[in-house]
């Protein structure tokens, strides 16, 4: 690589509203996830593994893999209505995911929490935040879109079994003790 390049790529999606106007009592939950990974990585490993999945799974490379869409078996992930075929794909994915060497760290925000300055700072917080459109089909936005919500979900339902925030669990930038809050998890507030 150049020196006048880092040797890392970070790709960062979110889950969740990032308004406070209309929160969501099924998930008021907005969490932005970090996946930080060499560009060696990426080239050699990440992108491969995810172009081999989208042809075997789709006959072409053009498919967004996205979270909601295969969470609710909508779109292209139509045939995953099926609970064998959704079980087959969703372990792949795992794997390529806990294979994929990359750090985590992803902010957690319980919109609930923040209403009427219930702060840390005791304010009212303006959040208006732009992102870019996931159709570009970078295959780093794509993990990062994957593994946002299980994050989330994991601190909105703690004691709920969370298999993909499972194989994450590894992936999260830790101290060297292994602790994660603060580290490579914050939560706010």
């Amino acid at each position: 690589m150049s020196d006048r390049f880092s040797d890392h790529l970070v790709f960062v999606d979110e889950s969740g509203d990032h308004g406070l106007d209309n929160i969501d009592p099924d998930y008021p939950m907005f969490v932005l996830a970090f996946c930080i990974m060499r560009k060696e990585d990426y080239v050699a490993t990440l992108t491969p593994a995810i172009q081999r999945f989208k042809i075997k799974h789709f006959g072409h490379d053009a498919i967004v893999l996205h979270e909601r869409d295969i969470r609710k078996d909508q779109g292209n992930f139509g045939f995953l209505k099926t609970k064998d075929k959704k079980q087959e794909f969703i372990d792949e994915l795992t794997a390529i995911i806990t294979a994929a060497p990359f750090k985590l760290i992803c902010s957690v925000i319980h919109e609930k929490s923040l209403r009427d300055g219930e702060n840390y700072e005791k304010i009212q917080l303006p959040l208006e935040i732009a992102f870019v459109d996931k159709k570009s089909n970078s295959a780093g936005l794509q993990l990062a879109d994957l593994v946002a919500r299980p994050v989330g979900m994991s601190i909105f339902k703690p004691n709920q079994h969370n298999r993909a925030f499972d194989a994450l669990r590894s992936k999260f930038y830790a101290s060297g003790a292994g602790k994660l809050e603060g580290y490579g998890l914050k939560c706010f507030p």
